[in-house]
């Protein structure tokens, strides 16, 4: 089965015009306006990133979903230079944790992709559910941004 090289896609050797022109053998379907995998074993979904913007202090931001969706990653970007106390993020669906109340005493601009575990019993958010994370201060200034990753499961 050929492959395509990622810098062909980005300086225009390969272009979804040119993909048809190819012979993929029905395996890569694609035309000027979509691009898609023919397969009866899986459905590609995007995953979409849901960012939360706290600032210095204790609070919760929630957003309804307008679908059902699971959580699949978690990261977090520190925005403060201070980095001291045991400032902690959490994830959860309504009143369910989805992780567990995470240190995040880093220095700014680190952002930390470990450390999140996801709970399989809680990681999907009903369709109109919160998707809730909470950014509690123990410490110095905890300003930060949590990025959830969440996809589409109907």
């Amino acid at each position: 089965m050929p492959f395509i090289r990622r810098n062909a896609i980005h300086n225009g050797e390969v272009t979804p015009v040119k993909l048809t022109a190819n012979a993929f053998s029905g395996t890569i379907l694609a035309s000027a306006a979509t691009f898609s995998v023919n397969t009866t074993a899986a459905t590609l979904v995007p995953p979409l990133v849901v960012p939360f913007l706290f600032t210095d202090g204790t609070a919760t931001i929630e957003v309804t979903m307008p679908y059902k969706v699971r959580v699949i990653d978690v990261s977090h970007l520190k925005l403060a230079a201070n980095a001291g106390g045991a400032n902690t993020v959490q994830v959860l669906n309504g009143a369910s944790a989805v992780s567990a109340a995470v240190a995040v005493n880093t220095s700014d601009k680190v952002l930390t992709t470990s450390g999140f575990d996801i709970d399989d019993a809680t990681m999907e958010v009903a369709s109109g559910g919160l998707l809730k994370v909470t950014s509690t201060k123990v410490g110095t200034n905890s300003a930060c941004i949590v990025y959830v990753t969440v996809l589409r499961v109907a």
